[in-house]
């Protein structure tokens, strides 16, 4: 729920478990959609994250009944995609500061920060990354794409493995008593898909050039 933000690692792990294998092969299949083809799909991939976001919060309106919620959730999902699919640029620069202070907030929690203090932290990410959105407008791209990718591949290998308690029950154990374990994959699949997709925007603008 958005009124916990932000979530320790265990917080999150705890909501990757309660998923079905089903969501979890769906996040794993999202996830490596973004962290291999997200510069060639950008243009469709920030739009429905900002649609995906806008759901959320909209489902977490203070309203009365299911029906209202989901109303907001849709309406809200609806405004962000469109609106987003016409400022490509300042809908990239929110996407990416947006998820690198929410992982930022969520690392400082983690690791025993007040909340107050977390979530100025993600502020000060927000605003930082949120700048770079216009003068390294590909290399955005390219950063938000990965860190969506990984932190959707991560949340889906969780949904999934949980469902082999043998096996999990000892991963599960690493994951959550070491507060940098988590972090630590999900930059290491930011930087692998950043450098992935780096490579192949050099391609595709080489061949434009060509």
């Amino acid at each position: 729920m958005l009124t916990s933000f932000p979530s320790t690692v265990r917080e999150t792990v705890l909501m990757c478990e309660q998923q079905q294998v089903a969501i979890g092969v769906l996040l794993l299949g999202a996830g490596l959609v973004f962290l291999i083809l997200g510069v060639k799909l950008y243009k469709s991939l920030v739009p429905i994250s900002l649609a995906v976001v806008g759901l959320a919060i909209g489902l977490n309106v203070p309203v009365s009944g299911e029906p209202a919620r989901w109303t907001c959730g849709l309406i809200l999902a609806a405004a962000l995609g469109i609106v987003s699919s016409y400022v490509n640029k300042l809908a990239v620069a929110l996407l990416a500061g947006g998820w690198t202070g929410v992982f930022a907030a969520s690392l400082a929690v983690t690791f025993g920060l007040p909340q107050r203090i977390s979530l100025g932290i993600g502020v000060v990410f927000l605003l930082a990354v949120a700048s770079l959105a216009m003068p390294l407008y590909q290399q955005v791209i390219a950063y938000v794409t990965s860190l969506q990718g990984s932190m959707l591949t991560i949340g889906g290998l969780i949904a999934v493995l949980h469902t082999f308690p043998a096996f999990w029950a000892g991963l599960r154990s690493i994951v959550v008593d070491n507060s940098f374990v988590a972090p630590f994959f999900v930059v290491s699949l930011t930087v692998m898909g950043y450098y992935l997709q780096s490579a192949e925007s050099r391609q595709m603008e080489s061949g434009m050039s060509g």
